[in-house]
């Protein structure tokens, strides 16, 4: 894939290279010019990336504010078009996003052209903790109505490192991780709120000495094109709080979600959760017992896709079980009860995030976006960080978080 031509939009086109991570040699390719998504001289971050069925790419990132809050914007590329579409605000209030590097916004496109963003909001009472939104478009992220609330949950808590998919019925699915049982734990040894400041809130350090505490794994879905949710059903417990989720859906319907479960003898390992088309999710299943031993929250979660109906995970282990790196595995049939060996697809100290587009995976090693095709070696197709990508016919777009002067912006490249 790192001698494909790059898909070049009316920004121009001109000639690079890449290095071939394999062979160390350099690979001439065609190269998108530097776009940046967010405004000239404003801090931004936590991008996402999705992709429509007509081909569209989507493209979301939190952007500060004059007044110093955070606004999350959508950007649309429409295929053919000559520009990206201008910067669209999803949140009402300005101001009242909350993010950080593990925890971006979520994008999920439907069947009908529906565009889906998950995102999280300070609470308007200045609480600790995050409420859990879901912004419904329906007229391809040109405008967006009024939030709908996906956490059920009364009392201020953390809800967050969420993840969406839209199943082939319209069905709208949104998975995170939940701090409720702290904030309602706080408020029976009190019989009030005062200890609310107990729970965990992401963005800010756990202090030294402290044990960092576990959240739990949560999902919803809506019926109704993101109108309402139903009731949250908690999955599973003793998850690593700063490790993003992943959730993905067969051709045939089942859901899987993939997170960063916290076990017996602080090991944090990935795991997998599912249930077949209407029915109940079953055991979570373990991918790779990585031997992973951390007092820390690693802020690295899985990356899933389907192909066909057999599930694909991705994931960064810093184990002691072989070399640190980016590894996949293919669970061993349609029901998810197992999965094979895992596949080192490269090895390094840094943990990240990895990210499907397609059957291509993505990712970001000491500042430097790499790109694996099925058929070669991974190559460096960019500088920058927390990368985000979409596929949509035979084009790629990744959205990455770049550093400059002690600033952050957000770029984008089409391949």
């Amino acid at each position: 894939m790192a001698a494909a031509a790059i898909v070049c939009w009316a920004f121009g086109c001109g000639g690079d290279t890449v290095k071939n991570a394999e062979n160390g040699q350099e690979q001439s390719v065609e190269r998108l010019s530097a776009v940046l998504l967010s405004a000239p001289g404003a801090e931004a971050a936590e991008p996402a990336a999705a992709a429509g069925k007509d081909g569209t790419l989507f493209t979301a990132f939190v952007q500060k504010n004059a007044a110093g809050g955070s606004d999350l914007y959508v950007r649309r590329f429409v295929k053919g078009a000559k520009t990206p579409g201008e910067p669209v605000r999803v949140n009402p209030v300005a101001g009242q996003v909350r993010s950080w590097q593990g925890d971006p916004p979520a994008l999920a496109s439907g069947p009908g052209g529906e565009l889906y963003v998950g995102w999280t909001a300070k609470y308007p009472g200045g609480d600790r903790g995050t409420i859990l939104y879901l912004s419904t478009s329906s007229d391809g992220g040109a405008t967006f109505g009024e939030p709908v609330q996906v956490n059920d949950d009364k009392l201020p808590a953390s809800h967050g490192m969420h993840s969406l998919a839209v199943g082939a019925d319209g069905t709208v699915y949104a998975a995170w991780l939940d701090e409720r049982y702290l904030a309602e734990r706080a408020a029976r040894s009190t019989g009030g709120f005062g200890l609310l400041a107990f729970f965990h809130h992401h963005p800010t350090p756990t202090p030294k000495g402290e044990e960092e505490p576990d959240a739990e794994l949560y999902l919803a879905a809506s019926k109704d094109g993101g109108k309402s949710f139903g009731a949250n059903e908690r999955l599973d417990r003793n998850i690593c709080p700063c490790c993003k989720t992943s959730i993905a859906i067969s051709p045939s319907g089942t859901v899987a979600v993939g997170y960063r479960k916290v076990y017996e003898g602080g090991f944090r390992h990935i795991t997998v959760i599912a249930a077949a088309s209407g029915g109940a999710f079953g055991r979570p299943v373990l991918v790779s017992d990585d031997q992973w031993q951390i007092d820390a929250c690693p802020v690295s979660g899985p990356a899933l896709r389907f192909a066909d109906d057999l599930l694909n995970v991705a994931w960064f282990s810093g184990g002691s079980a072989g070399e640190h790196g980016i590894y996949t595995a293919a669970a061993n049939d349609a029901s998810i009860s197992a999965f094979a060996p895992r596949q080192l697809v490269e090895a390094f100290d840094m943990g990240v995030s990895p990210v499907w587009a397609g059957d291509r995976l993505l990712y970001s090693s000491d500042g430097v976006i790499k790109l694996k095709d099925p058929l070669t070696a991974p190559a460096e197709i960019e500088k920058g960080r927390n990368v985000a990508a979409a596929a949509a016919d035979d084009r790629i777009m990744y959205t990455f978080v770049e550093s400059a002067d002690q600033q952050r912006s957000v770029g984008f490249g089409i391949r």
